[in-house]
């Protein structure tokens, strides 16, 4: 299969089977069976529920006056509105009234918005849905969009409503649900299994639902036919696709959205109501428990310093970053997590005091409420400044857990979904509240000048494409690029005095299609956060080697920095302030041309490569970084405005740059190599500072043997087993040369997930005896 970016993903089994020769043939396999609901309610969730219902302000209480108001003016909801969500929203709040009333007219109203679901497309009673896209049902409205609203909440409808439904109502949700699953099984059904798509969270949670609630039906009417599609998604959409989805090089390791957050909420609570589905079922699913763990974990670190989320993709939201979501954490509450886990979401709602749901997420409000345990606060204080989501190829830096740090994002990988930029190498900085460094890429870019990217222009891409990175740097043609050639950080490391450092290898970005770079053999950007005491320098290393062939079509590495406000240009350094904020931007090595411009707003229409527009207001300096071999380093350092910015100071020894930078009371040196050489020695003032080496000697651990001499130390390092990790190489030396590793930051533990949860007295169990539908 693939995406509409060209992105491929590979379905085992089904890539040439229409289901009714899957269905046949399957064997039959034991399916959920019993009385309904079986799936994310049962008996403890339903007496939390009543016991909450007292205070106005709950899930519980806001859930029935929903219902209450859907049945008061139906005139209000007879409208679906985009893709059926205000029919969700009224079916949703009437599912969970009913449950803790029981009331006749709560049952009522349900039944009224689960049959819009399944009958109609804009207004209730118009019957446009079955015949939607020429027979083909209303779930491929948008190319599946709706799979979440129709095929989820009338999946999730019928296994609650089931013994309210007549066996009309029966009868046509079977029909439905037949076309629905049809709809998803056509091979070229829209990233349908692709994990980490916004879509494939819809197909994912909707078919498993369907499954729990359906698939014993589906046996009754035609022998084998449940059984093979609930066989299908255990087997298939979760111990296939979902658990590629968490493996390594899979887009969903550390608890990113590659899509960016304005898709990654309702996604990830999705995939947490659909996991814990199938753990009710007695069915094993282990890797999502730490799954919602490393959700949660990315979260924290996704914050900026006053609480907003990290975009990472697409939005069209005109700001920065976007609002804190509670659906992220209410989702991982809901979930199938680690009590310790559960309690910190509860704790991180606690201290962001997220206004409460007034739509469709009202119904994850409530799942999350009826959940047992209490909330703790996330201990920040223990918390590493430093987290990596290997998956989507960010890394998130600060200098501490507190409203006035300094933060950073750097992003490296190659193109896996739609939404996602062609940005690796990209970056930007906050300083507490004040937006820095930004990217102000808007809606549907897939050009790497919207941003704040490396790129070059490549003689052997489409002019469309030119000037910026190519998407085949991690797939091309239903193949995963070779590991050794995919755009990804070399390395990626927090030290415990606070370092941050990343290298991002670039260069699979320049391949077309499965064509390699002519004129390129490397291109990597290091990006090193070196914190002072009230502010922060990030040194950005940019570095291309090329080829022979580079000559024919020389082309400059094209460098941008992009501001909310105007940048001030003096010589090789420019600087802008933002709120109580300066940044100032220095090139300390190398030689480029620059020129400062205004980011005109609108949308990336015209050829995709040269687009440089913006969602809002910005000012970008742009430097060109001329061949054979373009190499250039840049300090920027977010200071409060009036503040005394970083010296630095470069000595030069051949290919070998040693900067010496005095931040505030916090000495570094930092040594690095033009050419991207090893540096096996050096010399440094014979000074307490900290020292990070870019370029050490290769392997996995480097010793340090420093030795005096006079007011300085030479430092010899040699790759050995015994010596510090590296790369890169961070440690501490002493007035008397000696030297300490400074070590890397360790990662948080992950808990170990709950138990499976038993029968709680409303969910059937399966056949067999396998285990409990409660949640």
């Amino acid at each position: 299969m693939t995406s509409k970016r060209g992105t491929a993903v590979s379905i085992v089994s089904l890539s040439c089977l229409a289901l009714t020769s899957l269905l046949s043939a399957q064997p039959a396999l034991a399916q959920p069976t019993g009385p309904h609901p079986r799936a994310l309610l049962n008996a403890d969730m339903v007496t939390a529920w009543r016991a909450q219902r007292s205070d106005p302000a709950s899930p519980a209480a806001r859930s029935i006056a929903r219902c209450d108001d859907a049945i008061a003016n139906p005139e209000d909801y007879a409208d679906g509105q985009y893709q059926g969500f205000r029919w969700v929203e009224a079916l949703s709040a009437c599912l969970v009234a009913r449950a803790i009333t029981e009331s006749a007219a709560h049952t009522d109203a349900a039944k009224v918005y689960l049959n819009a679901l399944f009958d109609d497309r804009s207004t209730v009673g118009d019957g446009l849905g079955p015949a939607y896209n020429g027979g083909v049902g209303i779930v491929s409205q948008d190319t599946g969009y709706s799979m979440r609203t129709h095929g989820v909440f009338a999946a999730l409808g019928y296994d609650w409503l089931h013994d309210a439904l007549s066996a009309a109502e029966r009868q046509k949700a079977r029909t439905r649900f037949a076309q629905w699953v049809a709809f998803h099984q056509q091979p070229d059904t829209y990233q349908r299994a692709q994990p980490g798509a916004n879509y494939h969270a819809g197909h994912l949670l909707a078919l498993t639902l369907i499954a729990i609630g359906h698939a014993d039906e589906m046996n009754a009417a035609s022998a084998g036919t449940g059984s093979a599609l609930y066989a299908y998604v255990r087997d298939e959409m979760w111990g296939e696709v979902m658990a590629g989805g968490v493996a390594p090089r899979g887009p969903l390791g550390g608890g990113d959205w590659l899509e960016g957050w304005q898709y990654g909420p309702l996604s990830v609570a999705s995939y947490a109501l659909a996991g814990r589905a199938m753990v009710e079922q007695g069915e094993a699913v282990p890797f999502m428990a730490d799954y919602l763990a490393q959700v949660l974990e990315r979260y924290v670190h996704g914050l900026t310093p006053d609480d907003r989320m990290f975009v990472g993709g697409d939005t069209g939201d005109d700001a920065p970053y976007l609002a804190a979501s509670a659906l992220v954490l209410n989702g991982v509450i809901a979930g199938h997590v680690a009590d310790a886990v559960r309690a910190e979401a509860r704790g991180e709602l606690a201290r962001l005091d997220l206004p409460a749901a007034r739509d469709f997420m009202l119904f994850y409000e409530a799942l999350a409420a009826a959940q047992p345990g209490s909330a703790s606060p996330v201990e920040r204080a223990t918390l590493p400044t430093g987290y990596l989501a290997a998956g989507a190829g960010n890394y998130y830096a600060r200098t501490a857990h507190d409203p006035g740090a300094t933060w950073a994002v750097s992003q490296c990988r190659g193109s896996i979904v739609d939404h996602q930029h062609q940005n690796a190498g990209n970056l930007v900085v906050s300083r507490g509240a004040d937006d820095l460094l930004v990217d102000p890429g808007p809606y549907g870019s897939l050009s790497t000048l919207t941003g704040n990217a490396p790129t070059m222009l490549q003689p052997h891409f489409n002019d469309n494409y030119q000037p910026s990175q190519g998407a085949f740097g991690e797939w091309w043609g239903g193949e995963q690029v070779p590991a050794n050639q995919a755009t990804r950080f070399l390395f990626a490391r927090s030290t415990a005095s606070g370092v941050h450092a990343t290298r991002c290898d670039y260069t699979g970005q320049f391949r077309f299609r499965d064509v390699p770079s002519p004129i390129l053999s490397a291109s990597v950007r290091d990006v090193l956060l070196l914190p002072g005491d009230t502010g922060a320098t990030t040194l950005v290393v940019d570095r291309v080697a090329t080829t022979g062939a580079y000559a024919s079509t020389p082309s400059p590495l094209l460098l941008r920095f992009r501001a909310l406000d105007s940048w001030s240009e003096s010589g090789a350094s420019a600087s802008t302030a933002t709120g109580g904020s300066t940044l100032l931007l220095r090139r300390v090595v190398g030689d480029a041309s620059t020129s400062v411009a205004s980011v005109p707003v609108g949308d990336c229409d015209g050829p995709r490569g040269s687009c440089r527009a913006g969602r809002f207001p910005a000012s970008e300096l742009v430097a060109e970084v001329a061949g054979p071999n373009p190499f250039a380093v840049h300090a920027l350092d977010a200071d409060a405005t009036g503040g005394t910015p970083a010296s630095i100071d470069v000595d030069s020894e051949g290919a070998r740059r040693t900067l010496r930078i005095a931040r505030e009371t916090r000495p570094y040196v930092v040594t690095l190599s033009v050419d991207g050489s090893a540096v096996s020695a050096y010399s440094a003032p014979a000074t307490p500072s900290t020292h990070v080496v870019l370029n050490p000697p290769a392997g996995p651990n480097v010793r340090v043997v420093g030795t005096a001499n006079g007011d300085r130390c030479d430092l010899t390092l040699v790759a050995a087993g015994d010596g510090f990790a590296s790369p890169p190489l961070v440690f501490a030396l002493g007035d008397d040369c000696g030297a300490t590793e400074d070590s890397t930051q360790p990662p948080r533990g992950t808990p170990p997930p709950p138990p499976p949860p038993g029968d709680g007295g409303v969910g059937g169990g399966r056949e067999g005896g396998m285990g409990g539908g409660g949640g």
